[in-house]
């Protein structure tokens, strides 16, 4: 059963008067760059030399962010979000660079209203070291910049800040993947009302079943923490992500998938559904 709790956060304002803390994005889910079966979790397979990649995404999470005051009123700080991502990616040799924009269709807020705009910038490196088609394992590691371009006065940006990532994937056999990924977050220390947001680790797993050469089943597993809020539960939001892929054509695929909070976490959504189209050579 896929569970969400009303949070219980808030920054040192208070929200009844207008405030939204800065610094905090309650958008966890990113899709993959990388990924030939997952929806959220890389995977290490390295394209050919001089090939390109470009695929869009659209998403909707379901009350990533409300504040439960102490009367038992509730202030949705972000109760919608319907996001598109349009990525690009470009391989020469082991390394592969990649660009995210995140457009926000509509965010709706209780106290920023509706809004249209622009995320951060997303400025992924990638360097894969072992190919799991001749090795063992995968493994791959990146770095990444999110540049502080959003628009939006929702919760929805961290300003300036940089991850770094390892990936390990398998096949075991012809029909499944595992694949993981360990990273860290370095980004703004923002002090809530209950919690100490800051520099984070996160873990995503995933695991696909393939049916046919063009078609299988995903899962997705992702969870973050702040460090030295391990034991906090609202700092520790996770997510399920259940979904499928399709190859359509040579060079084009299909993705969805539905999930939602597994946690109490402070941007783990109710409900999420995610579906795409992607150019990927095969």
């Amino acid at each position: 059963m896929l569970i969400h709790l009303i949070l219980s956060v808030a920054a040192a304002e208070d929200f009844s008067g207008g405030a939204l803390p800065e610094g905090v994005n309650v958008q966890s889910y990113r899709p993959a760059m990388d990924s030939t079966s997952t929806l959220w979790t890389n995977d290490s397979l390295r394209a050919e030399s001089g090939s390109s990649s470009a695929r869009a995404g659209m998403h909707y999470a379901h009350l990533p962010a409300v504040y439960e005051r102490g009367d038992g009123e509730t202030t949705a700080l972000v109760s919608g979000i319907w996001q598109m991502d349009v990525i690009g990616t470009h391989t020469r040799g082991p390394l592969r660079i990649g660009l995210d924009v995140p457009i926000y269709l509509r965010s709706v807020s209780d106290l920023a209203g509706n809004e249209t705009g622009m995320g951060d910038l997303v400025v992924d490196l990638r360097y894969s070291a072992l190919d799991r088609r001749e090795a063992p394992v995968g493994l791959a590691l990146s770095g990444r910049a999110l540049l502080p371009t959003a628009t939006m006065d929702s919760p929805l940006s961290t300003g300036l800040s940089w991850e770094a990532e390892g990936v390990v994937d398998a096949e075991l056999g012809t029909r499944w993947l595992v694949a993981a990924n360990v990273g860290a977050r370095f980004l703004p220390s923002v002090a809530l009302e209950n919690i100490e947001m800051g520099n984070q680790a996160y873990l995503r797993v995933g695991a696909s079943r393939a049916f046919s050469e063009s078609a299988g089943l995903s899962l997705d597993m992702a969870a973050n923490g702040t460090w030295g809020e391990l034991s906090n539960p609202k700092a520790l939001p996770a997510e399920l992500l259940v979904g499928g892929y399709g190859r359509i054509s040579e060079n084009w695929m299909l993705r969805g998938g539905v999930g939602g909070g597994l946690s109490s976490g402070l941007g783990a959504p109710a409900a999420r559904v995610v579906t795409g189209v992607s150019w990927q050579p095969s």
